[in-house]
């Protein structure tokens, strides 16, 4: 079975905050429609797909706002953990379209990026996002790439689009004067071969630093078993991560998702333990929480569960753990 479609937490938390800047308690909106809150946690944890389709449907019809899912993504680019960090190490805007294109994969598994020439310079491309919500929110985030090099007053000249229509991307400044080809397999934005040497701006307020090595260790799952321990990663501070739970918020049914990890050898009661046990491990050699905060971290209600668990996946209780691991 193809993974699980993920997208990284920090696009749902673009589309939950833009809710509650419009006065609205995204929250309880997001909750009553049944979609977890995937906007508490580290923006480089991955979170459904098909929940941030729903979100920025949710967000238009709530709001009000046609063009919702442009305004969510009305921000620098950079915001997006250690994928913005690496991006922003660039040194030209050819630089950072090659490196964003080339590890846009690893930020989720629900996209492909490439970069198209042109005689008159590049497109970046995009495989069609479902549905025109996702569309404006990712063709924003495209512009602001190019903004970075060029400037926040830079507007596309030529726009390829996957919808049949524009659904009101004139009626924004950024897309005043461009060209619209509607209908499109791809979505795809022109940029001028003049602008492609052009350096980075600095002082944007971002800070560079972030490895290749740092983005892949959060990485998109590339099979079945590894997208639902992603999944499983990214609620467990909220709630245990039941089958039933998991299953829901995968889209799949609880005996599909047991029939498919079983293909694999892989029992869910382990696989929830070996997540935890990363986590726990984690948090004890790079954080000073307690070991309460630990285990509500990973789903315990109380330490005393928490360090028996511990014990029976080390050996020792996570106390010697941190001692052995990171020396005071």
């Amino acid at each position: 079975m193809d993974p699980i479609p993920l997208i990284r937490r920090a696009a749902f938390q673009h589309c939950t905050s833009t809710l509650d800047g419009f006065g609205f308690n995204a929250d309880r909106i997001l909750t009553r429609a049944g979609i977890s809150m995937w906007q508490h946690g580290k923006p480089d944890e991955m979170v459904p797909f098909h929940d941030m389709l729903r979100a920025l449907d949710i967000g238009a019809k709530t709001t009000g706002v046609s063009s919702f899912g442009l305004v969510a993504a009305d921000r620098n680019p950079m915001h997006f953990g250690a994928f913005g960090k690496f991006v922003a190490r660039s040194v030209s805007l050819f630089d950072a379209c090659r490196n964003a294109t080339r590890l846009v994969n690893l930020v989720n598994t629900s996209s492909h990026m490439w970069l198209r020439q042109a005689s008159d310079g590049i497109f970046i491309c995009r495989d069609r996002p479902p549905g025109w919500q996702m569309e404006h929110y990712v063709l924003r985030h495209m512009v602001g790439l190019v903004q970075l090099a060029a400037g926040s007053n830079w507007r596309p000249s030529r726009v390829c689009l996957g919808s049949p229509q524009t659904n009101g991307l004139n009626d924004s400044k950024i897309f005043a004067d461009t060209i619209f080809h509607v209908g499109q397999p791809v979505l795809a934005v022109a940029v001028s071969r003049h602008l492609l040497s052009t350096n980075l701006k600095t002082g944007s307020g971002f800070t560079a630093g972030a490895s290749e090595k740092s983005l892949r260790e959060t990485s998109a799952a590339d099979d079945f078993v590894a997208s639902v321990r992603r999944i499983v990663e990214g609620i467990l501070s909220d709630q245990y991560p039941s089958i039933e739970k998991i299953s829901e918020v995968a889209g799949i049914s609880k005996r599909t998702l047991q029939r498919e990890l079983a293909k694999e050898g892989v029992i869910y009661r382990d696989l929830v333990g070996q997540v935890r046990f990363k986590k726990a491990c984690l948090l004890l050699v790079e954080s000073d929480m307690s070991l309460s905060e630990i285990a509500h971290e990973i789903g315990y209600a109380s330490d005393t569960q928490f360090v028996r668990a511990f014990r029976g996946w080390a050996g020792i209780t996570p106390g010697i753990h941190r001692a052995q691991t990171h020396p005071r």
